[in-house]
């Protein structure tokens, strides 16, 4: 059996055109992209709140991806859906 049978490839969150996060899909965030006319010295909370906001979706993204690939998989060896 291949050693890594499971590949959920990278995903890339865009918030807004502001904010992406790119997360592989063991769940390590690879980079955070923001743009400058985001950033308000006055309002840090807003650029923390999309921050937060990208990377939880990006994870989302992950964990619906490969949930996706193991019931495929599952099926595919006849196991039982929800067995994982």
């Amino acid at each position: 059996m291949p050693k890594n049978i499971l590949t959920v490839n990278d995903v890339t969150m865009q918030f807004g055109g502001v904010v992406a996060v790119k997360i592989k899909g063991t769940k390590e965030i690879l980079d955070i992209t923001i743009q400058p006319e985001i950033i308000d010295p006055d309002d840090p909370e807003t650029l923390e709140d999309i921050i937060v906001a990208a990377v939880n979706e990006g994870i989302k993204r992950v964990q619906d991806a490969s949930a996706s690939e193991m019931s495929a998989l599952a099926a595919k060896y006849g196991i039982p859906d929800g067995a994982f």
